[in-house]
């Protein structure tokens, strides 16, 4: 049975704009996205850049097909999820996912994105590893990962908060969501000059006591 999806769409548009995708979502719009709902039973557990056992594209929960598109604010690359996470998992936040993205194996989170959506980012690796570019239409397997997460820590960021304990304190104190946000801010720096700068202000702000924007 296909999955409500939330009633109103970003403030920002998108590739394919916001009044083509309210019209694909009420199925009004013809096109290659497709999402449909499956139970599946989980097989493995890989790392992405891993292909192993990581469950074939039908034991997933979740099947469908976005555009691959980039968020103006920070660069990164994503995907909307075409259905709302909040009423198909009961939260409202960040989600571990188990993905396969176009057949490639992928551990990922559901991001809060506003208005009720959330988003699937697609790191450059997977990216470069399925050949897919902004405005690509990805196929997307996911569920909900059960096993617990650690952060990895840069070792740049780890060397630099060895010199500055509180700030040190203050991100082992974060929740993972909030973590993850500082670690995906550094990595989406595309020059060394630019993630110096991200590693100072990331620095910074965790002394201050502040999460991540």
């Amino acid at each position: 049975m296909p999955c409500a999806a939330p009633a109103a769409a970003p403030a920002w548009r998108s590739p394919l704009g916001v009044a083509a995708r309210q019209k694909r979502r009420q199925g009004q719009l013809s096109g290659p996205r497709r999402q449909a709902s499956r139970t599946g039973t989980f097989a493995g557990h890989n790392q992405a850049g891993s292909v192993g056992s990581f469950l074939s594209m039908t034991d997933f929960e979740h099947e469908f097909e976005e555009a691959l598109e980039a968020d103006p604010h920070t660069g990164e690359l994503l995907v909307l999820v075409p259905f709302s996470v909040a009423e198909v998992y009961g939260t409202k936040g960040e989600l571990p996912v188990r993905t396969r993205i176009e057949g490639f194996p992928y551990l990922g989170e559901l991001t809060p994105y506003g208005e009720g959506y959330h988003a699937l980012i697609v790191p450059r690796a997977v990216r470069r590893a399925v050949g897919k570019t902004v405005g690509d239409v990805l196929r997307v397997a996911l569920s909900r990962d059960p096993d617990e997460r650690v952060v990895p820590l840069p070792d740049d960021l780890a060397a630099a908060l060895a010199n500055e304990p509180a700030a040190l304190a203050f991100y082992k104190k974060l929740p993972q969501p909030d973590q993850r946000a500082y670690v995906r801010y550094l990595a989406g720096a595309k020059r060394p000059d630019e993630r110096g700068k991200r590693l100072q202000e990331t620095v910074y702000r965790l002394g201050q006591g502040l999460k991540r924007k």
